[in-house]
C-alpha cells in the first residue's frame, strides 16, 4: 500500500483522486500554498503547509503534484529536499527528455489505468478493453473495407476537443472506422471509437517501424492532425514517413511558434511577428508556453522550428483553418501554402434565451463565459472587477464557467463577482438567462482561431464586447451583434459599459441584430 501526499486541493486534485487505484494507495495529507486553508480537512484528511513537508516526506512513498503549475511547484519541492524519485507531476506532458526518468504510474499501480484513460480520453469507459503493447501490434487478420481514420490530438480539452468529438460523430455516422491517438504521461494511447478497445505502448518503444505496423494493423487510410502541442517533434517525421495521407487543422499557431497562442514573454500578443531576430529575443527572454509544451526554450531554434513545420505542412493532403484570421496569420509565415477555410459547426442546439428586460435592469449583469485563463483575459476580468468596486458602479460580473483564480462556484463578499463553475455547453444559454446577463465580454488577449463560445453566445442572442483580435472579432464584423474595441484593455471596456449604462437602447439594438440573423438561420 503506497502512502501519498497530494499537492493541491482544487479541480486538479479532484481529478487525481478520481483515478487513484484505491486498493493500492492511501492519502496521508494534502499540501497547499494557500495559508488560509492549512489546518482544515478534505474527507478527514488534513491540509498541511509546504513548510511541513521536510518533517513528513520520509513517511510517504510519493508526492503527487495535482496542479498545472507543476514546474514551479516541483522547484519548490526540490528546494525542500523532496527526492525527485518521489515526485509525480500528474499534469506534466511527456517529452523525449523526461520519459525515461519519470515515475511509471502504470507499473507502480498508483492509478487505475481504466479510470485514468476514461477521465482523459472521453470515449473510454470502465468496460473498455485495454491491451498493453510491448513490441508490436502484430498482423491484422480481419480485413475491413470501411475507410479507417486516425485522429491525433492532445488531452487539454478546449475547442480542439469539441471539434474532434463532433468529427468522430460524423465519421461514425458515415460508417467509417475511427481511432484516436493521444499521448498520456509516458504512453501512446490509441482508442478504437467503434469497438471500445484501446492499445497502449510506452513512448520509448515507439519508432517508425512500430508506428507503421500500428497503422497497417488498424488499416488507416487517413490521419487527421488536430493538435501537436505536447507531442515530441519527431512525431512529425513518423507521420510523414508513414506515407499515409493526412489533413492538418489549424487549431492554434504551434506550427509557426512554440508560444502557440502567439503571446510573447510579456504575455501580450506579438502581432504575429515574423522577424527571426525578434522571435529569438522573445523566446530567450521567457517562453510562456514552456511548461505546457515541455520543451526548454534553450533547445528551441526558431528557424529550424519553422523549417520543420513548413515541410510537414507541405506534405499534408490538405490544410484547414476555421477562420480567415487563422489562415491569414499562418500565411504570413508560409505564404505559398494552400489553406482552405472551413468554419466549425457548433454540433449542438443552443436555444435563444435573451430578453429585453436584461438590458433594462437597474444593475447591468455582465457575463464572461468559458474557462477564463491568462490567454482568455483573466487579468482583464479581475481588473474590470476592481474598477467596478472602486467606482461603486451598478454593474455585476457573472462568470459562466471558471477563472484562473476561481475554478469552483464562488461569490465575492460584495456580490459583485459570481463564478458559476464548470457547465455543459448545451445549457449555456439557460445559465445566461438564469443570471439575467445583459451582454457578454470575450476578453481574449490572443488571436483565437475560432472560439466556439462566441458562436454559442451569439446563437443564444446575447450582445458581445470583444477586442479587435482573432476570430471573435471576425465573427462580429460578419454578423453584427456587438462592439469591437481597439486598445484591448479593461479600462476601455469600463468606459464602454459606462456609456451603455446611460443608454440601454444601444444594448438592445445589438441584441436585435442577433435575433434577425438567428431567425434567418444565417448565424456563422
Amino acid at each position: 500500500m503506497y502512502k501519498l501526499m497530494i499537492f493541491g486541493v482544487g479541480s486538479g486534485s479532484r481529478k487525481v483522486r478520481a483515478v487513484l487505484n484505491e486498493s493500492s494507495v492511501t492519502i496521508g495529507c494534502f499540501v497547499d500554498n494557500n495559508r488560509s486553508i492549512v489546518g482544515s480537512y478534505i474527507d478527514n484528511v488534513p491540509i498541511v503547509s509546504p513548510s511541513q513537508i521536510p518533517d513528513l516526506i520520509d513517511d510517504y512513498d510519493f508526492l503527487i503534484i495535482a496542479s498545472q503549475y507543476y514546474k514551479k511547484i516541483k522547484k519548490q519541492l526540490i528546494s525542500l529536499h523532496v527526492p525527485e524519485r518521489k515526485i509525480i507531476s500528474f499534469f506534466e506532458p511527456v517529452s523525449i527528455q523526461n520519459f525515461g526518468t519519470s515515475v511509471d504510474i502504470f507499473e507502480n499501480r498508483i492509478f487505475s489505468i481504466n479510470k485514468l484513460l476514461s477521465q482523459n480520453i472521453k470515449e473510454l469507459n470502465s468496460s473498455t478493453k485495454i491491451k498493453m503493447l510491448q513490441e508490436h501490434f502484430g498482423d491484422s487478420t480481419k480485413k475491413d473495407t470501411r475507410q479507417g481514420f486516425l485522429l491525433i490530438n492532445h488531452l487539454f480539452g478546449g475547442g480542439t476537443q469539441v471539434y474532434q468529438d463532433h468529427l468522430i460523430k460524423r465519421l461514425k455516422f458515415e460508417n467509417k472506422r475511427v481511432y484516436t491517438l493521444n499521448i498520456f504521461l509516458n504512453y501512446i494511447v490509441i482508442f478504437n471509437c467503434n469497438e471500445n478497445k484501446a492499445w497502449i505502448i510506452h513512448i520509448s518503444k515507439l519508432d517508425q517501424g512500430i508506428f507503421n505496423q500500428a497503422l497497417m494493423f488498424l488499416q488507416i487510410d487517413m490521419m487527421y492532425i488536430n493538435q501537436l502541442v505536447s507531442f515530441p517533434q519527431y512525431f512529425m517525421d513518423l507521420i510523414i514517413d508513414s506515407k499515409v495521407k493526412y489533413t492538418f487543422f489549424i487549431h492554434d499557431y504551434f506550427c509557426v511558434c512554440p508560444s502557440y497562442n502567439l503571446l510573447n514573454y510579456e504575455h501580450k500578443y506579438c502581432n504575429a511577428e515574423t522577424d527571426i531576430i525578434r522571435c529569438k529575443q522573445c523566446i530567450s527572454q521567457g517562453l510562456i508556453s514552456e511548461e505546457v509544451i515541455n520543451i526548454s526554450s534553450l533547445e528551441i531554434h526558431i528557424e529550424s522550428w519553422r523549417q520543420k513545420f513548413f515541410g510537414f505542412l507541405q506534405s499534408a493532403d490538405e490544410i484547414i483553418a476555421p477562420s480567415e484570421t487563422a489562415k491569414e496569420i499562418v500565411k504570413k509565415y508560409y505564404p505559398m501554402l494552400p489553406i482552405t477555410v472551413k468554419e466549425h459547426e457548433l454540433g449542438i442546439k443552443i436555444p435563444y434565451s435573451y430578453q429585453k428586460q436584461y438590458a433594462d435592469s437597474k444593475e447591468l449583469n455582465i457575463g464572461f463565459v468559458g474557462s477564463i485563463g491568462p490567454s482568455k483575459g483573466s487579468e482583464i476580468l479581475y481588473e474590470l472587477y476592481n474598477y467596478i468596486l472602486n467606482e461603486n458602479l451598478p454593474i455585476n460580473i457573472r462568470v459562466i464557467g471558471t477563472t484562473q483564480l476561481h475554478n469552483v462556484t464562488y461569490e465575492s463578499p460584495d456580490k459583485k463577482l459570481f463564478v458559476h463553475g464548470e457547465y455543459k455547453r448545451e445549457v449555456m444559454g439557460e445559465l445566461l438567462q438564469k443570471y439575467k446577463v445583459s451582454l457578454v465580454i470575450i476578453p481574449s488577449v490572443c488571436p483565437e482561431t475560432f472560439n466556439y463560445t462566441t458562436s454559442e453566445i451569439m446563437a443564444a442572442g446575447y450582445p458581445i464586447i470583444t477586442f479587435n483580435i482573432g476570430a471573435p472579432a471576425e465573427r462580429l464584423r460578419k454578423n453584427g451583434g456587438g462592439w469591437i474595441l481597439q486598445a484591448g484593455s479593461a479600462k476601455e471596456i469600463l468606459d464602454l459599459l459606462k456609456e451603455l449604462q446611460g443608454n440601454r437602447h444601444r444594448i438592445y439594438l445589438k441584441a436585435e441584430e442577433l435575433t434577425r440573423i438567428a431567425l434567418k438561420g444565417d448565424l456563422l
